[in-house]
């Protein structure tokens, strides 16, 4: 909570108003459809090219992670926002880098 505030007042002053970056990412993306300008990727493209390149040899760990660690919240984080970015038309691999270590977690 405070970490959010700090960041708000950061960037009001940068701005020089009142903004939520996240707010504008999701409207951006999902509501406009204006990332479509950028590439369109297929549906999976995360799942067959993003996470196996971020995790490279952890990936059989991970996927018997998914399976049987008792994480079951972490699971259900790491797989929402997989499917979230699935969603998007427009596909990039730093867009899921925060998922790291989340899903170095289960290995």
């Amino acid at each position: 909570m405070v970490v959010g505030a700090i960041n708000t007042v950061i960037d009001y002053l940068y701005y020089g108003e009142l903004v939520f970056p996240m707010w504008n990412f999701i409207k951006f993306n999902a509501l406009a459809s204006l990332s479509r300008f950028y590439g369109v990727a297929p549906w999976h493209f995360h799942i067959l090219q993003s996470v196996p390149l971020m995790l490279m040899l952890y990936l059989p760990f991970f996927v018997y992670g998914l399976i049987k660690a008792p994480y079951t919240g972490l699971k259900w984080i790491i797989l929402l926002v997989l499917a979230a970015f699935s969603a998007i038309d427009h596909k990039e691999f730093r867009f899921i880098l925060p998922l790291q270590p989340f899903m170095l977690i289960l290995t």
